[in-house]
């Protein structure tokens, strides 16, 4: 217990760090890395993902996460359970009374659940006090695959050498709607 406590202990004081590397632009402008992010990750030979998250997390830790940081500060929340709160208040509106209140919810559930039960707690969280947030994100996915489904169309016609001709094309639905409308009459 006191391991994890000094391990969450020494997570706020890297937090801590790398946000000063970020805010400062070391790892850009002193040690020429392309970001704080690359820089950190290859300096803890890390995966690039965590490296970008950790320096997101730490960004929001030390300004509009303090209660989080406080609490990692203290060992009360493993370095993973922070992660989760940071990453779920940032999916809440932007009432800040809404995410203060988000956040002292979890961190006290943080002290009675692992980090993947957190995980689902923070979903259900979010669920509960933004629940457009599932339908709004599916209005954008919807909206991202209409633009690559447009983006990717081409209809080719191509000679088959017997006398024929051979179609081959992609699309979205409606333009194969309208398609197959305008050439079964014609078959």
């Amino acid at each position: 217990a006191e391991c994890e406590a000094l391990r969450s202990h020494l997570a706020a004081v890297e937090a801590a760090a790398l946000a000063e590397v970020e805010d400062r632009k070391i790892a850009k402008q002193q040690l020429a890395w392309s970001s704080t992010s690359d820089w950190f990750t290859h300096t803890a030979g890390t995966h690039r993902r965590h490296g970008t998250r950790a320096v997101r997390h730490a960004k929001l830790l030390v300004s509009v996460r303090s209660l989080t940081r406080d609490a990692l500060r203290d060992g009360l929340v493993s370095p993973e359970q922070a992660g989760i709160i940071c990453d779920a208040i940032e999916e809440l509106p932007t009432n800040p009374a809404v995410r203060e209140l988000a956040e002292k919810t979890l961190i006290d559930e943080a002290g009675r659940l692992h980090a993947g039960d957190l995980a689902k707690a923070a979903r259900h969280l979010v669920h509960v006090a933004d629940p457009e947030a599932a339908e709004r994100k599916a209005e954008q996915e919807l909206k991202r695959q209409d633009r690559a489904a447009h983006l990717n169309r081409f209809l080719a016609i191509v000679e088959d050498g017997a006398g024929g001709v051979r179609l081959r094309g992609r699309g979205p639905l409606e333009d194969a709607a309208t398609l197959k409308a305008a050439l079964l009459p014609l078959t």
